[in-house]
């Protein structure tokens, strides 16, 4: 399909003479330019599988195949909620139908209730170009290539699918949830029942019912689906299903392995300016792969968010700064540090001060990290390139650190990044979102407990005053302001209201650090290497005082972001 999107746009670019070249903003966009004299309707299609250009035609063989206890697998449910929508002609399906509600259950958990998983299925009617027709499109675009398709140009295949959106479950109660949303059809039988099997257990469930799930997955089983229409045809799909616990199922921390030096680097990239919010420093230690303690493989992991104020009884009840063995500790989750070293990495742990300090402060420390690092491996005669982690707010320093360092090398010359691959762990890049009644909250506590208290009584009250002073203090810091999405207003007694926007100016300078290779659809990103973005929409600890950390969310770290 490749070929022939290269052929169109070099046809249409021949037509465009004298004017500007066509633009194509989506490949659904190309296909409607592509076969705009054929009328679908009156074909009575729908489903048009050679709507959607790239597409892998082994993909659409399995789902159309009629092999009996077909095997699937979760994402098969999410391909197919996307494909759907690209393949109808008539714009009457969207993924988000499908796909919201499912995605509003996930992030509505709490650990403890019931979860309702839904059972997709699909039974779709799909038209495809004939391979000589398809051809023909490719090899001689030149004669005709926009010609119109009639009914004789393509074959009808039909897809009869039926899976869950997860292949593991670590929920104490599960149900499913045979839900007519989740029933995707265009042919002219019905879904009447459905009968879920384990290989011993059956059990049967009729559209608009729930049925508990929570005894058949417990051991990892293989589960049956077998769906029976209304023409009296049925189709049976196999799903491997394993229940997940994380007391049994990850593998122990070794934490006693740890070996991260005693030794703590500081880098000060602005120089002998006072440290402050706006001006931070970085503190970075390494746990090398091999015993000579040289630098080969940098992988470096940059920690998050910290609730940082200027007083110190706060921040020791806060335990910030973290000492960096404990950073260690919490960010070896499932054993990850040792497993890099084992695979050569030499694991750098960085941590910011102040740790709510602004992002754009946090970049220009991790920049300088970053050219130390590539230094003192190309030092070393080793000029492996880098790995970038960063966890919440380190993610979205590391991403801007990225893109200036790419800027500058495109446009001053500047040192390149060496860096091969971005992981975004629980990163906020669209915003983070806290209630603006609970900010408001806050301030209007600390008035009142400021101007509405006696000195004797705020002696009195000292340790809730004293929160109530945090709570400011850390909401009114820049990194958190930067990141929260709507940041509370501000009133004074005339009733004037003012608002320092920090989010808006740290998005107008992250997009100013964009350059002549950003891609326009992913604008902001770095350019140079592959992106990875890791969330699960939560960072809940689990941990007590006595060094004993460890996460109810692995692999996040309990404490530091």
């Amino acid at each position: 399909m490749r070929s022939f999107i290269i052929v169109i746009l070099l046809l249409t670019s021949r037509l465009a003479i004298g004017q500007d070249s066509l633009f194509f903003d989506s490949e659904k966009a190309m296909a409607n330019y592509a076969y705009q004299n054929t009328n679908f309707s009156a074909n009575t299609i729908r489903f048009f599988k050679d709507r959607m250009f790239d597409y892998n035609d082994s993909v659409f063989d399995f789902y159309t195949s009629s092999s009996v206890d077909k095997n699937v697998f979760g994402y098969h449910a999410f391909q197919l909620a996307k494909h759907t929508e690209n393949w109808d002609v008539l714009e009457q399906a969207n993924a988000d139908s499908l796909l919201h509600p499912v995605m509003s259950r996930f992030f509505s958990l709490d650990g403890s209730s019931d979860f309702h998983i839904p059972l997709f299925i699909f039974d779709l009617d799909v038209h495809q170009l004939k391979r000589d027709v398809r051809e023909d499109f490719e090899e001689n675009t030149l004669e005709d290539p926009l010609r119109e398709l009639t009914s004789d140009d393509w074959n009808q295949q039909r897809i009869s699918l039926a899976c869950l959106p997860l292949d593991t479950l670590n929920y104490p109660h599960v149900w499913i949830d045979l839900d007519e949303r989740f029933i995707t059809q265009n042919t002219n039988r019905e879904v009447e029942y459905v009968i879920i099997s384990d290989g011993s257990d059956r059990i049967t469930v009729y559209v608009g019912q729930s049925v508990d799930i929570s005894n058949l997955f417990r051991n990892g089983v293989q589960l049956t689906f077998e769906v029976f229409f209304s023409d009296d045809t049925d189709i049976s799909c196999k799903q491997q299903v394993n229940f997940f616990s994380e007391k049994d199922g990850l593998p122990k921390e070794k934490s006693l392995n740890l070996s991260f030096t005693s030794a703590i680097w500081q880098r000060y990239p602005f120089g002998n300016l006072p440290i402050s919010e706006e001006h931070p420093v970085g503190k970075f230690s390494i746990s090398y792969s091999c015993p000579d303690k040289v630098l080969r493989k940098p992988y470096l992991m940059i920690a998050g968010w910290g609730p940082y104020t200027d007083h110190n009884r706060l921040n020791s009840a806060q335990e910030w700064p973290t000492p960096m063995w404990k950073m260690a500790i919490q960010m070896n989750q499932a054993g990850l540090i040792e497993n890099l070293n084992e695979q050569g990495f030499d694991v750098v742990i960085l941590q910011i001060f102040p740790p709510n300090a602004s992002l754009m402060g946090n970049a220009v420390v991790i920049e300088d990290v970053i050219n130390v690092l590539n230094q003192w491996a190309s030092q070393n005669g080793h000029h492996e390139e880098l790995i970038v982690q960063g966890y919440s707010a380190g993610a979205l320093g590391a991403r801007l650190a990225l893109q200036m360092m790419e800027k500058k090398h495109l446009e001053q010359n500047g040192p390149h990044p060496h860096t091969r691959l971005y992981v975004s762990f629980e990163g906020e890049h669209l915003g983070a979102n806290l209630p603006l009644g609970i900010q408001q909250a806050v301030q209007y506590l600390w008035d009142y407990e400021r101007w509405g208290l006696s000195p004797h009584i705020q002696s009195f009250f000292a340790d809730y005053y004293l929160r109530i002073y945090g709570l400011r203090y850390i909401l009114n810091a820049p990194q958190t302001r930067q990141i929260l999405v709507h940041w509370y207003e501000m009133m004074d007694n005339a009733g004037n209201v003012g608002h320092a926007d920090k989010r808006g100016d740290y998005l107008a300078f992250q997009f100013s650090q964009d350059h002549a290779l950003t891609d326009p659809s992913r604008s902001g990103f770095p350019t140079f290497l592959r992106n990875i973005s890791i969330s699960n929409g939560t960072a809940v600890p689990n941990y007590d005082f006595n060094n004993n950390y460890t996460t109810d969310h692995e692999p996040f770290p309990s404490q530091t972001g």
